[in-house]
């Protein structure tokens, strides 16, 4: 029954994330995670697999709600700390969370920090897509903070390289959010 559960959650989260990406809001995504969350939060304790669909979901929750949640999830994680890919869920919920804050144009400097937590396990990984991801969102808020000369050319910098990997639909995704952000348009520049 567990396991059934779990793939069921887990297809709902996804489902989420897909209509998230096609619609750039949040909206939608939090009613369909909402039963997954009603299962969770019933739980005395979390185990990895209930980790893994918390940090995919954490959207789906207001702002006092959010910030118990992911001290939860840090004392939980800790004790996943053995296991081979628990330093990527713990990037996983520091970008999750940076992510969150992003939406809600809050906070830039806790933003700053998760992104930045996220970046270091990133780089001890080697996972460059996350590297990327954060470093180009560490640029929006330079940009806000007004060092929109240092935040255009680590955006550069970061849709060079994207470019180069092929990756197409993140270098489309941050072109078109960094258009919003700036009001600059380089889709010419990497298309």
């Amino acid at each position: 029954l567990e396991k059934n559960d779990f793939l069921i959650d887990l297809s709902l989260v996804a489902k989420a994330s897909k209509i998230f990406q096609m619609e750039q809001n949040f909206i939608n995504s939090r009613k369909i995670v909402e039963p997954v969350w009603k299962r969770l939060a019933k739980k005395d304790a979390w185990f990895y697999n209930d980790l893994l669909l918390i940090t995919n979901i954490l959207y789906a929750f207001d702002d006092l709600t959010i910030q118990h949640i992911f001290e939860r999830l840090l004392i939980y994680i800790d004790r996943y700390r053995n296991f081979n890919t628990s330093k990527g869920l713990y990037i996983n919920i520091h970008f999750n969370y940076a992510m969150c804050l992003r939406t809600v144009n809050i906070e830039s400097d806790k933003m700053e920090f998760h992104l930045n937590k996220s970046l270091e396990a990133a780089k001890e990984l080697n996972d460059f897509l996350t590297i990327l991801c954060c470093r180009y969102y560490l640029a929006e808020i330079l940009w806000n903070k007004g060092n929109k000369k240092e935040a255009t050319k680590e955006v550069e910098k970061v849709f060079t390289v994207f470019s180069i990997l092929q990756e197409k639909e993140l270098l489309e995704d941050k072109l078109s959010d960094w258009q919003e952000v700036s009001g600059k348009e380089w889709l010419d520049t990497y298309s």
